[in-house]
């Protein structure tokens, strides 16, 4: 089975989680998720029972772990794309540092990146230079996984 680094802005968690249910039910691939398959699934987890934001977060978070804390997230997140067969890279109009750092680097060792962009997102000339495959919906991935993969 094929294994997937799911990659997406931490405001979009929720709906990316949604899609991961949705395209395992449907594909024959398994998505790994940073935030929800991780040392870090307990905080995210915390966060959302306390309704918080992210950066008031992240500041509790460096006061209380250090930025060691930080390295040990991209550090396990770029683990994680190295032992994937790819990325599947979630880009609606929320930005995140973190969601292109891993396209790029996915794209850097030779790993394939799909990457599924809201039209509202638009198409930048480093998402179509990065990207293995670029669509504009999930039924279109799935449309096109189901093609290529089975």
């Amino acid at each position: 089975m094929i294994e997937l680094y799911l990659s997406h802005p931490f405001a979009y968690r929720h709906q990316a989680l949604r899609i991961e249910k949705r395209l395992e039910k449907n594909l024959d691939i398994e998505l790994r998720n940073p935030f929800y398959q991780s040392f870090e699934k307990k905080h995210i987890e915390e966060l959302d029972r306390q309704k918080q934001r992210l950066p008031e977060f992240r500041i509790e978070q460096l006061k209380m772990y250090g930025k060691g804390y930080f390295t040990k997230i991209v550090e396990k997140d770029l683990e994680s794309i190295r032992e994937t067969d790819g990325t599947l890279t979630l880009v609606p109009k929320a930005f995140s540092i973190g969601t292109f750092m891993e396209v790029w680097y996915a794209h850097s060792i030779g790993k394939p990146v799909f990457i599924i962009v809201y039209p509202k997102a638009g198409h930048h000339p480093w998402l179509q230079y990065c990207a293995s495959q670029l669509f504009t919906s999930v039924p279109d991935f799935e449309e096109w996984w189901k093609s290529e993969y089975r």
